[in-house]
């Protein structure tokens, strides 16, 4: 930001590496990598490195005033130590899970519940799959890929086909799968033991459903003739197969 309105004069902006003095970005000054408005002047270099001190460095006449008729250059910054700055350092630690949902070694889980996992930071979708096994022998129950899962900031969420009743079940993810947000792309390590995130679904009904009344009741007399006959169980029922048969 300068002290009066500026224009584009010619030449280059450089950004230089402090360690070595080496020109890591040239930037032609009437570039739309540049841009003023009245006072300031705002240079959009591409990305730099992480952890790492630069400077900037312009010669005179790149930028100027807006004198009329005769524009006045400015000096320009020649000095290594004008303008210098360094970069944020770069995450370089992996995601952890904080929790599974269900979780790990949880029992009477629902056939149809999804699986999420919350991380200690904002995650993303890597590549490959997710695996659900049985893990009573390993074998693979459901294949799901990771572009079908939901990401939300550090939560992931896992929505496989109703799984079965009265079975343990464990997950395994290769590394690589999930990554966080950062721009390293650090990989969450995955899961490889069936006993990091295993659960149990419900038990299944496994008991006929019986009767509690009939209306009208067994041996009942003067039942109208366009009574409708009622059941009623002791659970809740659906329609199966055959016919109901009215014998004399």
């Amino acid at each position: 930001t300068f002290d009066e309105n500026m224009a584009k004069g010619t030449g280059n902006i450089l950004i230089k590496k402090t360690s070595d003095d080496s020109t890591v970005q040239t930037i032609d000054v009437t570039s739309g990598s540049v841009t003023i408005s009245s006072t300031q002047v705002t240079i959009n270099p591409a990305d730099l490195a992480n952890a790492t001190e630069y400077y900037v460095v312009m010669a005179s006449g790149v930028l100027t005033d807006t004198a009329s008729p005769t524009p006045n250059s400015f000096g320009g910054i020649s000095s290594t130590t004008e303008w210098s700055f360094t970069t944020i350092q770069s995450d370089v630690t992996a995601p952890t899970v904080n929790t599974f949902s269900p979780a790990d070694g949880a029992t009477d889980v629902a056939i149809g519940t999804n699986l999420v996992i919350t991380f200690d930071e904002s995650m993303a979708k890597g590549t490959g799959s997710i695996l659900i096994k049985k893990y009573s022998d390993d074998s693979t129950v459901q294949t799901i890929a990771v572009g079908d899962t939901t990401v939300s900031g550090a939560e992931v969420t896992i929505n496989p086909a109703d799984l079965s009743n009265g079975v343990r079940y464990y997950v395994t993810i290769a590394s690589g799968v999930l990554t966080d947000t950062s721009t390293a792309t650090n990989n969450y390590a995955g899961i490889s033991s069936k006993d990091t995130w295993d659960f149990t679904t419900i038990q299944g009904d496994t008991t006929a459903p019986t009767v509690s009344s009939y209306n009208p009741l067994d041996n009942a007399t003067d039942v109208a003739i366009t009574a409708n006959l009622v059941i009623t169980f002791d659970e809740n029922m659906a329609k199966g197969t055959g016919n109901i048969l009215i014998k004399k």
